[in-house]
C-alpha cells in the first residue's frame, strides 16, 4: 500500500510543485522585463469570463450574424483607444489600429510574428519567403499591365449586361459554395494541360508551371493556386461591386468619370499608363463615396478587407498603446494574437481627416473594367431601396445586398 498509495502521491505533488515553480519563474521574468522596458497593459472591455473570454467571442458571433461586426470593433476603439486587449478562447488578443504597432508587426519586427503554415497566403519564415518568391513575379508590372488578356473577360461580362434600363444585381454567386468539385476539376485540368505542354508557348509568368517544378502533387498545386485566386477574386470583384453601389447613388460622379473617359481619343488603346493618367478615376477607385460638398469616393479605403491577424512567435513588445497615456510600450507574450481591423483603421480622423468614415493588380483591373463600362453605357441608376451600405462580413467588407443598378446604353 505504501508503494502504490503514498509514494505516487509524492510524485504528483512534486510534479505540481515543479509546474508551479515554472509558472512563477516565467511570471517573475515577465514582470521584471515589463518593468525594465516600461511596458504597461492596454485597456480592456468588460468581460465576465476573464479566463477564456467566451462572452466576448459570443458577442462577436452575434455581431457577425447582425452584419455589425466591423462597426462593433470600431465602437470599441472609439471607447477604449487605438489599442485594446481582450481574452479570446483563453488567449490574449491585442486589437490595434495604431500605425506604429502595425508597422512593427508587418515590417520592423516582422520575424517575431507569424501564422500557421497552411499555404502561400499563410506560411512563416523561410517557407514563406520561398513561396513568396514564387508568387512575386505573377504580380510584376508586366503581368499587371497585360490589359488585352483582361479584355477577354471584361467583354464577356459586358455582353451579359443589358443596356435597356433593367435592374442588374452585382453580388456574390452563392452557388459557388456548392461548386467546389467543379472548380477543383477545372483547376486540375489546367494543371495537367500545363504539365503536358511540350514547351512554354507564352511569354507570361505561369505560377502553375513554377509550382510543378516544386512538386508533382496535384492536390498541393491546386490548393496553392486557389489560395492565390480566392483573395484576388475578392479584391477585384468586391471593389467593383462597392464602387457601383456608391456611384449609383451619386450620378454626378458617373457623369464626371464618363467625361474623363470620353476625353481619350476614339480608337486609342487603354493602357496601364493611360489609366494612371485618369486622376479622377484613380480617386474613385482608391476611395468611393462621401456625400457633399465634395464627393471623394472611398470604396477600397472604407470597404477594405476585414483585417489580418498574427501570432507572436516569441516574447516581444509593441511600441505604444497602454491604458493610461497611450504612449508606453506593450509587453507581448509568446502566443498572443495581434489583430488589425482595417475598417476601423481607415476611419481614423487623425489620419484621414474629419470626413473619415492595395493591391495594384486589383486596382488596375477595377479601373480598366470601369472604363469599359463607361464607354458602353451612358447612364447608371440606383435600383436599391436601401441607401446605406449594409456590411457583410467575408474576406472583405462588402454590401450585403450587392449593387442593384441599371445601365442605359450609350
Amino acid at each position: 500500500m505504501h508503494f502504490f498509495g503514498v509514494k505516487p502521491m509524492y510524485y504528483l505533488v512534486f510534479t505540481i510543485l515543479i509546474y508551479a515553480v515554472r509558472i512563477a519563474y516565467r511570471t517573475l521574468t515577465r514582470y521584471r522585463t515589463t518593468r525594465r522596458l516600461g511596458c504597461k497593459e492596454p485597456p480592456s472591455p468588460p468581460q465576465h469570463d476573464w479566463l477564456f473570454g467566451l462572452d466576448f467571442v459570443y458577442q462577436q458571433i452575434v455581431n457577425i450574424q447582425k452584419d455589425h461586426r466591423n462597426a462593433s470593433i470600431r465602437e470599441l476603439h472609439e471607447e477604449l483607444g487605438n489599442t485594446f486587449l481582450s481574452k479570446f478562447y483563453g488567449s490574449r488578443k491585442i486589437h490595434t489600429i495604431e500605425r506604429l504597432n502595425v508597422q512593427a508587426v508587418m515590417s520592423t519586427n516582422f520575424e517575431s510574428w507569424g501564422v500557421q503554415p497552411l499555404s502561400i497566403m499563410g506560411t512563416d519564415g523561410r517557407l514563406w519567403e520561398h513561396y513568396r518568391a514564387l508568387l512575386r513575379p505573377a504580380f510584376a508590372r508586366k503581368e499587371i499591365s497585360d490589359l488585352p488578356s483582361l479584355e477577354t473577360h471584361v467583354k464577356s461580362l459586358l455582353d451579359k449586361i443589358p443596356g435597356d434600363g433593367s435592374t442588374n444585381v452585382f453580388t456574390r454567386d452563392f452557388k459557388l459554395w456548392a461548386s467546389c468539385k467543379a472548380v477543383h476539376s477545372f483547376v486540375e485540368a489546367r494543371i495537367d494541360a500545363i504539365a503536358q505542354a511540350a514547351k512554354d508557348d507564352t511569354s507570361h509568368y505561369v505560377l502553375a508551371r513554377e509550382l510543378l517544378k516544386e512538386t508533382a502533387d496535384r492536390t498541393t498545386i491546386r490548393n496553392e493556386l486557389l489560395n492565390v485566386f480566392l483573395p484576388t477574386h475578392e479584391a477585384t470583384g468586391v471593389a467593383l461591386t462597392n464602387i457601383f453601389f456608391n456611384i449609383a447613388r451619386h450620378p454626378e460622379v458617373w457623369n464626371k468619370l464618363r467625361a474623363e473617359t470620353l476625353a481619350v481619343p476614339p480608337g486609342q488603346e487603354i493602357t496601364f499608363e493611360s489609366l494612371q493618367g485618369m486622376r479622377y478615376l484613380q480617386t474613385v477607385v482608391n476611395e468611393s463615396c462621401q456625400p457633399v460638398p465634395l464627393l471623394r469616393p472611398k470604396s477600397l479605403r472604407l470597404n477594405p478587407s476585414i483585417g489580418t491577424s498574427r501570432i507572436a512567435l516569441r516574447e516581444t513588445t509593441l511600441p505604444i498603446g497602454d491604458g493610461s497615456t497611450g504612449d508606453a510600450p506593450i509587453y507581448i507574450r509568446k502566443g498572443d494574437i495581434f489583430s488589425i481591423n482595417f475598417y476601423s483603421l481607415h476611419r481614423r480622423k487623425d489620419l484621414f481627416g474629419d470626413d473619415a468614415e492595395d493591391q495594384q493588380m486589383a486596382l488596375t483591373q477595377a479601373a480598366y473594367t470601369i472604363v469599359r463600362f463607361l464607354q458602353k453605357f451612358k447612364h447608371l441608376q440606383n435600383r436599391d431601396t436601401v441607401w446605406e451600405l449594409q456590411e457583410q462580413y467575408t474576406l472583405s467588407t462588402q454590401s450585403k445586398n450587392g449593387a442593384k443598378v441599371a445601365f442605359t446604353a450609350a
